[in-house]
């Protein structure tokens, strides 16, 4: 005799899991719930990672794998992985050895901020800064540009060595003055990086344009050096009671000399 039994075996195909983009954070930040995975109700797991949330100061600096986990109702289970990279990486900027404060405006002779005089037709002045990273973790410099009333008399070099700076490490740029007027000239350094709390980094530069051929009339207050005794009264950097010199010789032309509002 015999005897069979009819058995019938569903193969379900395994849910679509999809996990979010990698991403960047740092090491001071607070824990974060994770999100972003499908579908909903998973399981997230890997370094920092504890109650479906991410801490970096658990996890520490680096590049973590994390994984996410689901089961569908028919008990198949499937699960995509994504990376969250912990960073400690710390901007700071020297000119002569010394701090340049992230937002300083007060440009100072004392840390090359100030580029002091050059000469509209023949002369340039080159200062040099150094990015430092004081942090753990390579610092990026994504650019490093100038803004403000006077940028065009200012240029900027390539970083060197190149983006990024390694932790511990430092790399320097180049800002050229090079008036194209007399009187103060002003702009703003601009630096984009990746430093959690001073992404951007920015202070302000400053440099006198002055002129071999019209050294002899000066404001001792601005330090501007001007052709006729006019240009000197009229400047909008002249103030009243404002003391002007004016070199021996003979200065020919009227003037309009009134007290400004």
């Amino acid at each position: 005799c015999s005897a069979f039994d009819e058995v019938t075996v569903t193969n379900n195909a395994l849910p679509v899991v999809t996990c979010p983009g990698n991403s960047t954070v740092c090491l001071g930040d607070p824990a974060f719930t994770l999100t972003g995975a499908t579908p909903a109700m998973g399981t997230y797991s890997g370094d920092g990672v504890g109650g479906g949330m991410f801490d970096p100061a658990s996890a520490g600096t680096g590049t973590h794998t994390i994984s996410y986990s689901y089961t569908d109702g028919n008990g198949c289970t499937n699960s995509c992985t994504f990376t969250i990279t912990v960073t400690d990486a710390e901007i700071n900027v020297l000119g002569l050895g010394s701090d340049i404060y992230d937002g300083d405006i007060s440009p100072s002779l004392g840390d090359d901020t100030d580029f002091d005089q050059a000469d509209v037709t023949s002369g340039s002045i080159s200062h040099n800064f150094v990015i430092q990273n004081i942090g753990s973790t390579p610092l990026t410099v994504t650019s490093i540009t100038l803004t403000g009333a006077n940028a065009g008399d200012f240029t900027v070099s390539a970083l060197i060595p190149s983006s990024p700076v390694p932790a511990l490490d430092d790399a320097y740029f180049t800002v050229t003055f090079d008036p194209t007027s007399i009187g103060l000239r002003t702009a703003t350094v601009n630096i984009l990086n990746s430093d959690c709390d001073e992404s951007l980094y920015d202070f302000a530069i400053q440099g006198t344009g002055t002129s071999s051929v019209c050294l002899g009339i000066v404001n001792l207050s601005s330090l501007e050096t001007f052709c006729t005794i006019q240009e000197a009264i009229d400047d909008a950097e002249t103030l009243n009671d404002d003391i002007i010199t004016i070199a021996s010789g003979s200065y020919a032309g009227t003037m309009n000399a009134s007290a400004k509002d």
